[in-house]
This record gives structure tokens, sequence and C-alpha cells, in this order.
């Protein structure tokens, strides 16, 4: 957590280590989670006070059968037409 005399502001707390924090360019938050604390998402985005999978359920899923997969995810890019 953070100091109460600190300039930080804590939007959320997560369940699990993060990544990385990634604030695009049209204000979407997408958090990588740390492979080391096994989190059943790799990714996810922050809205709305909730963490949703990104980009769906299938891709950052730790027990998905997709075809692509989203693994061991700790860098996420963001550009101004795509993350």
């Amino acid at each position: 957590m953070a100091d109460s005399n600190s300039n930080f502001e804590v939007f959320a707390n997560l369940a699990t280590g993060s990544g990385e924090i990634k604030a695009t360019t049209n204000r979407r938050i997408i958090i990588s989670q740390h492979q080391f604390y096994r989190p059943q998402y790799t990714a996810v985005q922050y809205k709305d006070q909730t963490l949703l999978t990104f980009p769906n359920k299938e891709m950052p899923a730790a027990d998905s059968a997709a075809a692509t997969k989203l693994d061991s995810v700790l860098h996420i890019g963001s550009y101004s037409n795509a993350v």
C-alpha cells in the first residue's frame, strides 16, 4: 500500500504480482501478471474497478489449450493503433 504521505494514488490492489502496467493512449490500463506468482490469467485489463482478461478469455488463461496463447507475459507494447 502507498504511504498516506506519498504523491501516488492507489487505483487497484491485485491478488497477484504484476509484471508491467501499461496505460495506453486511449486510456486503457493493461497489466501483465508475473509468472512467478502463477496467476490464472497472464494479462488483464483494469476497467471500471474490475480486472478483465486481456485481450480475451482464452489467450491469457494459464490452462488454455488455444492455438495462440499468452504465456509468461512481462512486457506489453502500447502503440497509437494497437496494444
